[in-house]
């Protein structure tokens, strides 16, 4: 089992700290620190990919006044995904390599790619010392976790490649500039079995690490398509999961759409986590199930404002009539967030319910709620006399934010000025709203 890195290595490898911090972004190659007149510079040839290619361009720049022979000059990265998870490969011998000389001479720098890609990778983990400039393991510890291309996490990570030359008795440990970068996934339709059920292992551990990497691990898994359901349904179940990682998680079924997401979604609509159920409201309708819309529309209509206010900007943002249903609970609904969450959508309807409802909308007792209904009537094309005699109507009630929207409102219906300002006396206020009834008393005449 994985702990944390130990004292000794965290001492050793300095960078490990930095090397965990989240940064999906690559930087230029540069030259790590000078040790004994020995330079490392090392970069990834190409994008790093699971499965491979994991391929390094790497240089060693000789300044020691001295040649140096190649014959037991070794290199290893360590790769860190956070404090707590990292990976280093087995030994390369330079040697070994095409276009490796012999010696090395001074003032000489060694150019060479390598391909780490079927490499051996083990687990950075309690235990592991190092030994001669590389880590060293027992009994399980020192078992590879797999080649290095098949271990790497879809997610950005941080490394550091290290050179080691034996010198007279000792090792000299030359370490490159950190390294950032972003593994990126081979194409989930060339996976084998065994592959996908892998990926997708690790994909969904993607969703809790932090809210970035639940939307790009949302994205990969709307790729694997119904073959991550599964795996999505088990982390959503998990009590400790984020807040974040289960909105992420719950969206991606929705987005993954077909019958066996829609019959999850059905599932999750009773699950504990209001955040989730308000997902499967929003964006269950996009996958054009009317057994799930039908169960979306049955949990609006007994659940609380939230639920019926994300229903309807659902149902409608996807091109659906809102249901007398929805329309009839949410306007009984007793919290506020559910009936100005129904105006915006009554607002885009011209039958006799839809004006029914915006005027006992507009009269409504909550500030909030006739403030919403009167602003998305700005943006509709319900410039009616009914409409328009609910908006005066509306001025009675107390309220600066609402009155102010309202005569915003009217000011649009009517090509006049008349505005009403929250920060004006009494007086001027009762004066703009006495003006605005003068106007109506004499412009009604003029609307149907």
């Amino acid at each position: 089992m994985t702990t944390r890195l130990t004292p000794t290595l965290l001492v050793l490898f300095s960078c490990i700290s930095v090397l965990a911090q989240p940064s999906p972004t690559s930087r230029p190659a540069a030259w790590g620190e000078n040790r004994d007149g020995f330079a490392v510079l090392a970069e990834f040839d190409g994008q790093v990919a699971t499965g491979g290619p994991v391929s390094l361009k790497m240089s060693l720049k000789n300044l020691s006044g001295s040649s140096i022979k190649m014959a037991d000059v070794f290199g290893w990265m360590l790769v860190v995904e956070s404090k707590e998870k990292a990976f280093y490969t087995e030994k390369v011998l330079l040697a070994a390599e095409k276009d490796c000389p012999a010696e090395l001479a001074d003032g000489k720098t060694l150019d060479l790619r390598i391909d780490l890609s079927h490499g051996k990778a083990f687990t950075m983990q309690k235990g592991v010392k190092v030994v001669a400039g590389f880590p060293t393991a027992e009994g399980d510890a020192a078992k590879p976790a797999g080649a290095l291309a098949d271990v790497l996490p879809v997610t950005g990570l941080r490394a550091r490649w290290t050179v080691c030359i034996p010198q007279a008795g000792k090792v000299l440990s030359v370490t490159s500039a950190m390294l950032t970068f972003e593994v990126q996934p081979k194409a989930y339709d060339t996976l084998t079995a065994q592959q996908r059920r892998g990926y997708i292992e690790q994909l969904v551990s993607e969703f809790s690490k932090s809210a970035y990497a639940g939307q790009r691990a949302h994205g990969l898994a709307v790729k694997a398509g119904p073959d991550a359901l599964p795996a999505l349904a088990k982390a959503l179940d998990d009590p400790a999961a984020p807040d974040f990682a289960r909105l992420w998680l719950a969206t991606a079924v929705c987005d993954i759409g077909g019958d066996r997401a829609a019959e999850l979604a059905i599932k999750l609509l009773k699950s504990d986590d209001a955040g989730v159920r308000a997902v499967i409201a929003f964006h269950g309708p996009k996958m054009r199930n009317a057994k799930l819309n039908e169960a979306i529309l049955a949990a609006a209509e007994k659940g609380d404002g939230g639920l019926k206010a994300w229903a309807a900007r659902g149902m409608a943002s996807n091109g659906y009539e809102i249901s007398d249903r929805l329309i009839d609970a949410a306007m009984a609904s007793p919290e506020p967030l559910s009936r100005a969450e129904i105006a915006t959508v009554l607002t885009k309807r011209k039958d006799e319910k839809a004006l029914g409802c915006i005027e006992k909308l507009l009269a409504d007792p909550d500030v909030n709620v006739r403030g919403v209904t009167a602003k998305a009537l700005g943006s509709s094309e319900l410039k009616t006399r009914r409409i328009i005699a609910a908006l005066v109507a509306a001025l009675d009630k107390p309220g600066d934010a609402a009155r102010q929207t309202i005569c915003q409102t009217l000011g649009k219906f009517s090509d006049r000025a008349g505005v009403y300002d929250p920060k004006g006396s009494p007086a001027e206020k009762e004066k703009t709203i006495a003006e605005w009834k003068a106007w109506w008393a004499g412009a009604q005449v003029q609307y149907r």
